[in-house]
């Protein structure tokens, strides 16, 4: 038993030193990626043409300014992207129904499109913003100072970004602007991912009513990762860890199951 022990720590450990190896080439494979792009993008994307005109701005005394209003448009373009979408998920829940419990997704599945969109989209609003007070002579020199200190045309860039990685964020996060689940007197109502029809189900189609407690990882070690898992009659589940606004198993929901399917839910420890 000793050296089964032994055996089984010395399994650990080599899993814990291939993942820290793992861990630290794929830090440096960013930072190589990083590099990489940027040298890329100062040999394909240069500044479009030897800087002219910009004496005409006080770029010492501007660039703060440019900097600030880029800060104040990228949590403006954060905070109403990230409310529109909340509110849009509330809404479609709230009007599903009269629901005696909603479990609604937890707030960090929206954050993804305000982080890249504020990243992406920043720079381009500023600009535009600032052409409507002073006219686009000013700020497309301002962009050609800015395209010649870095080395490459930082607008074309985030311009691209904004299309190759801003937009597909984006759809992916209205796809997720049904997801909700609400339990009423008369039965379940199930709003799915990209789906905006919900499913509905009567108490009487569940089959399977579960509480798993975690997965197992592959060192073998348990992570808790508490849900609870509804098997219907037509082979369909439903996993409340897709609709978690916290990482314990929603009591009141757990509470209402139990009562309108007359039955206690069987637990496990994983799937």
């Amino acid at each position: 038993m000793e050296g089964c022990g032994k055996v089984g720590r010395a399994k650990v450990e080599g899993f814990k030193m291939v993942t820290g190896w793992a861990d630290s080439i794929g830090r440096g494979l960013a930072v190589a990626a990083v590099t990489l792009a940027l040298g890329l993008a100062r040999k394909y994307l240069p500044q479009n043409k030897p800087l002219m005109g910009y004496e005409a701005i006080d770029s010492a005394g501007v660039q703060p300014v440019v900097a600030m209003c880029m800060l104040g448009v990228g949590i403006l373009i954060a905070g109403l992207s990230l409310f529109g979408l909340r509110e849009a998920n509330h809404l479609i829940a709230a009007g599903d129904g009269s629901p005696t419990v909603t479990l609604l997704p937890g707030w960090y599945l929206w954050m993804f499109f305000p982080l890249f969109g504020a990243l992406s989209l920043a720079w381009g609003m500023t600009l535009w913003v600032w052409s409507l007070f002073v006219g686009k002579e000013v700020p497309r020199a301002y962009a050609l100072w800015s395209d010649q200190k870095s080395g490459f045309r930082c607008t074309a860039i985030l311009r691209w970004m904004g299309w190759l990685i801003a937009l597909p964020v984006g759809i992916a996060n209205v796809l997720a602007v049904p997801v909700h689940a609400n339990f009423a007197e008369h039965g379940i109502s199930i709003g799915r991912y990209g789906q905006w029809a919900p499913e509905k189900h009567a108490y009487a189609d569940v089959r399977e009513f579960q509480v798993i407690k975690g997965i197992r990882l592959r060192d073998g070690s348990f992570e808790s990762q508490p849900r609870v898992v509804l098997t219907f009659a037509d082979g369909s589940q439903w996993n409340s860890w897709t609709t978690r606004e916290d990482p314990k198993v929603n009591p009141e929901m757990l509470i209402y199951l139990t009562q309108k399917l007359k039955r206690e839910p069987d637990v496990l420890e994983t799937d």
